[in-house]
């Protein structure tokens, strides 16, 4: 792969990287927090939500550091060589993780059949 494409494709990466960990540093307690003062009937599920998105966002940033080492192999060309699939297993384990993560969160969020659609649709799609 051209290593200017690899270059371009390790800044994207560098970039939703940092909106990554600035969404589980500051975003995602921030907005659970205004849920929950704008909605006190669903304060009582903000820790356990919180703790459900925490833990999906961690597994977005396991896959992208995952990625960025599948990147580098493909850089140095040994994209199939046998360890490679050892970071293949993690992302696909992260999806996995992060997939049970939605399905959780369906158990707890109330509301009508249509939101809890689209949650098990967003499920399927890291399920992959």
């Amino acid at each position: 792969m051209n290593k200017i494409v690899v270059g371009c494709l390790r800044g994207l990466m560098v970039a939703c990287l940092l909106i990554a960990l600035v969404a589980l540093v500051w975003f995602v307690p921030w907005a659970a927090t205004q849920i929950a003062r704008e909605m006190p009937e669903f304060s009582g599920l903000r820790l356990q939500l919180l703790v459900l998105a925490e833990l999906a966002l961690v597994c977005a940033v396991v896959a992208l550091v995952c990625l960025w080492q599948l990147l580098d192999r493909v850089g140095r060309g040994k994209i199939f060589d046998p360890h490679s699939l050892r970071w293949v297993q993690v992302m696909a384990g992260a999806a996995g993780v992060a997939a049970l993560c939605c399905l959780l969160a369906q158990l707890w969020i109330p509301g009508p059949p249509l939101l809890g659609a689209c949650v098990l649709v967003v499920t399927l799609l890291c399920a992959g």
